[in-house]
């Protein structure tokens, strides 16, 4: 176990978690997201789109879903490689920031870009402080200590077949599967935590 892993908030007390399947809702009751934005208290929120090899378009629909669940900021925040991970300039972006909110796509381009990193150690220090880190989908996935890569869905698995990776840690113990009923990942879930 690396030294981030270990860390405890200081304060005695985390923030909040808010960990989505994927495919929230942006035109309708938006309800998850509402809830999102019922815990950003200063209306400023960090868009990660770090998970996306394309993002364009992501930072438009969550301004437009977010703006009208009163979030008045919404600042995006991607890498287009490891190296830019320690640019000031990506760092700034977390500045006087208390909710980050982590988007879709490749887990695994998640931790590999920004895993202990400024910008990784800077997520730790918002939820540490009681901040607020949300994410949906490969999002989701990344918050735990071991994260799921791959696997197949199927109703049962074989040793070999799932693929795991080191998360983010901000969640130990824990694995997390994403779009789990919708694509029927009961059998690899099982898999992974027998694994681990």
């Amino acid at each position: 176990m690396t030294d981030k892993k270990k860390r405890r908030p200081s304060n005695g007390k985390a923030g909040t978690l808010v960990i989505i399947g994927g495919h929230e809702d942006h035109d309708g009751d938006r309800v998850i997201l509402k809830e999102v934005a019922s815990l950003v208290p200063n209306g400023r929120l960090v868009l990660a789109t770090i998970a996306s090899h394309e993002p364009d378009g992501y930072l438009e629909k969550y301004q437009k879903s977010f703006g009208e669940l009163g979030i008045k900021e919404v600042v995006e925040l991607y890498v287009n490689d490891r190296l830019e991970a320690a640019h000031e300039k990506k760092i700034s972006a977390l500045a006087n920031v208390s909710a980050v909110f982590f988007s879709g796509g490749d887990q695994l381009r998640i931790t590999s870009q920004i895993g202990d990193t400024p910008i990784d150690e800077r997520v730790h220090e918002i939820y540490e402080a009681g901040g607020i880190i949300a994410g949906t989908s490969a999002g989701a996935s990344v918050m735990s200590d071991t994260m799921m890569v791959k696997g197949p869905n199927a109703a049962s698995f074989r040793i070999g077949h799932i693929r795991m990776a080191p998360g983010l840690g901000l969640l130990p113990n824990v694995i997390i599967d994403q779009h789990f009923a919708e694509r029927g990942r009961i059998g690899r879930l099982i898999g992974a935590v027998s694994q681990n």
